[in-house]
């Protein structure tokens, strides 16, 4: 009876943990739209993000090594045999372009066109891997979410051209292809995880790699340390909800979970990333989606639910 009560407290925080990276991971898009509003661009984003997030991962390692017992946060295959430094550099190089692409996205998008294309992740992981598939009901839901994301494109550049003319396509394209890249380097690290198996990395440890990668990488793209340092003053509310509850939090909540929970449940983070960035984007930025988009959404996001709980 003991056994079985400590199996649900844990499945209960594991289901908590993942419902937060979710939220977390939701706002992501109304932080850059309100802090790109202040001047900061893509890069200076990065930079901003991730060295706020790494004052709350540092510490947190530092405490995990220094009592040198296996954290509540390893996964689920963790393995006293170590990857190579070389994979965890790739993984971390890897999240920051993911990182990049997805605050690009964001910040030339509406945030919630932007995380149905960037949530589809699931969608694009059946179809690359079709070969592997046998599922038709997998096959049902890559149709209907292509479809949408479809509907949403086409929309949504017919839309710009007619408020803004020719000048904000290039923006637009950039948008949509930033947040293909970020949807697609979610496939390739997740199949990469996968393949190591036992060997995989701890997550927090790719986030801390993630960190320092990305910012120092960022730090040569500033342009005015001084201008960013100020906006950063001016905004620390914001920054710090950008760097702590929008990415390290989700990150460390996310690995909690995926310790606990099965694959098809954490899988299921995207999806909230979907539903909370439209609700956010209507709750902070006065959004609002035609009903060609409503249906578009609909289609995206059962689809990417259809791939998501569909066995290959």
């Amino acid at each position: 009876m003991r056994i079985n009560g400590m199996r649900f407290l844990l499945g209960s925080r594991a289901s908590l943990s993942l419902f937060l990276a979710g939220l977390g991971w939701g706002a992501t898009g109304i932080f850059v739209r309100l802090l790109g509003a202040e001047g900061l661009s893509s890069y200076e984003l990065l930079f901003v993000r991730l060295v706020t997030a790494g004052f709350v991962l540092l510490p947190i390692i530092f405490i995990v090594n220094f009592k040198k017992k296996r954290s509540p946060l390893d996964t689920a295959n963790a393995s006293d045999e170590k990857p190579g430094h070389r994979g965890v550099i790739l993984l971390g190089a890897f999240m920051v372009l993911y990182y990049l692409g997805a605050i690009t996205a964001f910040l030339y998008l509406p945030v919630v066109v932007a995380a149905l294309i960037i949530g589809s992740s699931p969608v694009l992981a059946w179809a690359l891997a079709y070969r592997e598939n046998t599922s038709s009901k997998a096959g049902l839901g890559v149709g209907l979410a292509t479809l949408g994301l479809i509907m949403l494109a086409i929309d949504h550049f017919l839309t710009n051209k007619e408020r803004h003319g020719d000048e904000s396509f290039e923006l637009t394209l950039l948008g949509f292809l930033s947040a293909v890249m970020a949807s697609l380097i979610t496939v390739i690290n997740a199949r990469r995880l996968k393949r190591l198996g036992p060997l995989a990395p701890n997550p927090i440890h790719i986030s801390l790699v993630t960190v320092l990668i990305g910012s120092a990488v960022s730090s040569f793209l500033v342009s005015d340390f001084h201008t960013v340092f100020a906006t950063v003053r001016e905004n620390l509310g914001l920054v710090l909800g950008f760097g702590i509850f929008a990415t390290a939090l989700p990150g460390l909540a996310i690995a909690y979970a995926s310790a606990r929970l099965k694959p098809q449940a954490t899988s299921t983070v995207s999806i909230q990333l979907q539903v909370w960035t439209g609700i956010f984007g209507w709750m902070f930025l006065n959004e609002h989606l035609s009903g060609i988009q409503i249906v578009a959404a609909i289609f995206a996001i059962g689809g990417s639910w259809i791939c998501t709980v569909s066995k290959a």
